[in-house]
Parts: structure tokens; C-alpha cells; sequence
């Protein structure tokens, strides 16, 4: 079964392609032919005919269904594992599969996709563009790293996932790692990047934050890395644990309001993710407990920011709107 995400907080099924269902088995998404959008491998044990074993791509041709890649010499597994990588470097998906074939025979098979000879199939896949427009802001105790979106020659914009190097120097990769080479970009896996989307909040507890990016197509075909960008982190001292003194945000993820809880709260403020102040309030009397109100914000990721006597503290706050009847 393929589920779509209709942003919504629901998933539906995608009654429209029908697929060969495996025990024993694995999926696994990839470009196999370079037009941007994902394709599917399967692979496993199946019970038609009874007690088979069975490899298949399924190509997605654009409209969320996918077809059967026929005349291909896949052999299956049970019991299997699988990956897509281009292990010849010519631009396009190969696979790697291994498993229990037949009765107790294990092997593992190498298939070199030769799509981009034929153009009027496959292309070979290209670099997407590297991001640009590096921007860090501080938020209380969190640090937000933003960015603008990658473009490609195919993959759509909003597919592409980005790959994040952090590090207390220029060079490092102590706080996270891309698992790439920082000077070439050349991925050491076959991955999406390890970011879906253009920003990340995290709470560093080093004052010098250095950092990167690339951008991942769907054929796992990275970009160079961005320039670097640093910044000094400012640790307060008064900064403490949430738990210390009660701080609590709910519900998180959230419909409708947020209940905001901290002893003496004096300022609230809520920000995007891009570090624009959306909300601030400082409250007349000093109180213990607040509401607020989501409903006229767009589904997404908030900073939510809590200055009380005890310092200031944040938190990440994900807002979904229901959808209207």
C-alpha cells in the first residue's frame, strides 16, 4: 500500500496502484529513470504464485500511479535487503539486493541501470544548485538556521531534502555530521539529506556555531555545500532546565490553542520559522498560566519563546490546522 500525506494530518490510500504485496521484504524509494520524481523497488517473499520470491520496480509516472518495469531480470529474496546507489557514478540509480533465495541459498546481485542510452526513457541525473541565503538567529536557548530552497533540473523544488554540517569551526562536524565530503559534496551514502525542510532549531550548548548545507535531489545527487556561516551563540547563565521550574507547552502538536505554563511568566513571544516575531505579549499582572491562540497562523513550525523571573526559555511548537467541512 502507498498512503499519500494530504497535509492535513490524514493519509490516503493510493487505490490507483495496485502492488504485489512481500513478507520478508523491503522497499525502497529512488529516481530510477531521472525525470524527478520518486520510483519504487520491492522485494520479498509472495504468495502467488504460492511460496514465490519477487523483485519489481514500480515507475511512477507522474499523475501518483505507478506501473510495473517489465523485462527486467530481478531476482528475488526472501528475507531481503536492498538499496539504490550510483555505484558507477553515471548518473543514474543502480541497485543492490540480498537475501535467502530458493532453500538456504544466500546471494547478493549487483543490477546496473543502463536507463540514460536510451533518451527516450531515462536522463542522467544532474547537480541541484547549492542553497544560498544562510541566515542564524538566536531565540532564547534555541538557534534557528534557515536558508533558501534549491532548485533542479527536474526533482521539483519541494522535493529536494538538504544535508546539514554543524560544527564548532569550519571545518568540523563535532555537532552534526552530512555523512559528505565537505569539499567536493560527493555523498558517502545513498540518502536523503538529513533536513526535509529549509530551516532547523536546535539548542546548542557551544558559543561558536559553524555551519552548512547542501541540497539532496531524488536521485541522491548532492549539490556542493553552501558558503559557511557562524555565529556566537549567547549562553545565559540563568538559562535552566524546562522541568526545574514547571515550564510545560500543550498540547504540542496542536489544533487550535496552546496552553503556556511557567511560574511568573513576563513575555511571550511566538516566531516562524524563519525568526519573524508573529506574536508579543507582556502581561499587566504576573501570571502562571496563558492561552494563545494559533488559529490565524498557517499550519507549520513556531518558536515559542517564555521569559519569566527564572530566564528565558523556548520551545518548538507545531501548529496543524483542521481542515474545513
Amino acid at each position: 500500500k502507498i498512503y499519500k500525506n494530504m497535509a492535513n494530518g490524514q493519509f490516503a490510500n493510493q487505490i490507483t496502484s495496485p502492488l504485489v504485496g512481500y513478507a520478508q521484504g523491503i522497499v525502497k524509494w529512488g529516481d530510477y529513470d531521472g525525470d524527478g520524481d520518486l520510483d519504487l523497488f520491492a522485494a520479498g517473499h509472495t504468495k502467488y504464485p504460492i511460496n514465490s520470491h519477487d523483485a519489481i520496480v514500480y515507475v511512477n509516472n507522474g499523475n501518483n500511479n505507478f506501473v510495473e518495469l517489465t523485462n527486467e531480470p530481478f531476482i528475488g529474496f526472501q528475507a531481503s535487503t536492498a538499496d539504490w546507489a550510483d555505484f558507477d557514478n553515471d548518473g543514474d540509480l543502480d541497485i543492490i539486493i540480498a537475501g535467502n533465495y530458493l532453500t538456504q541459498s544466500y546471494q547478493t546481485k549487483l543490477y546496473v541501470n543502463n536507463i540514460i542510452s536510451n533518451s527516450s526513457i531515462g536522463q542522467a541525473n544532474t547537480k541541484p544548485t547549492a542553497p544560498t541565503g544562510l541566515n542564524s538567529m538566536q531565540i532564547g536557548d534555541s538557534l534557528i538556521l534557515s536558508w533558501n530552497r534549491s532548485t533542479d533540473s527536474t526533482t521539483p523544488s519541494n522535493a529536494i531534502t538538504y544535508n546539514l554540517r554543524i560544527g564548532t569551526s569550519s571545518d568540523s562536524i563535532n555537532l552534526l555530521s552530512p555523512k559528505s565530503d565537505l569539499m567536493t559534496g560527493i555523498r558517502r551514502m545513498a540518502d536523503f539529506g538529513n533536513i526535509t525542510d529549509t530551516f532547523y532549531v536546535f539548542h546548542p550548548k557551544d558559543s561558536i556555531i559553524s555551519w552548512s548545507v547542501q541540497a539532496i535531489d531524488n536521485g541522491y545527487m548532492a549539490s556542493e555545500f553552501s558558503i559557511n556561516d557562524s555565529i556566537i551563540f549567547q549562553i545565559s547563565s540563568i538559562q535552566q532546565p524546562y522541568n526545574k521550574y514547571r515550564f510545560s507547552v500543550y498540547p504540542n502538536p496542536t489544533s487550535r490553542i496552546i496552553n503556556i505554563e511557567a511560574k511568573a511568566i513576563t513575555e511571550i513571544c511566538l516566531y516562524n520559522n524563519m525568526g519573524q516575531l508573529l506574536y508579543r505579549q507582556i502581561p499587566s499582572t504576573l501570571k502562571n498560566k496563558h492561552t494563545l491562540n494559533m488559529q490565524n497562523y498557517p499550519s507549520g513550525l513556531y518558536i515559542l519563546s517564555i521569559r519569566t523571573n527564572n530566564g528565558i526559555f523556548s520551545r518548538k511548537v507545531i501548529y496543524q490546522s483542521q481542515p474545513s467541512h
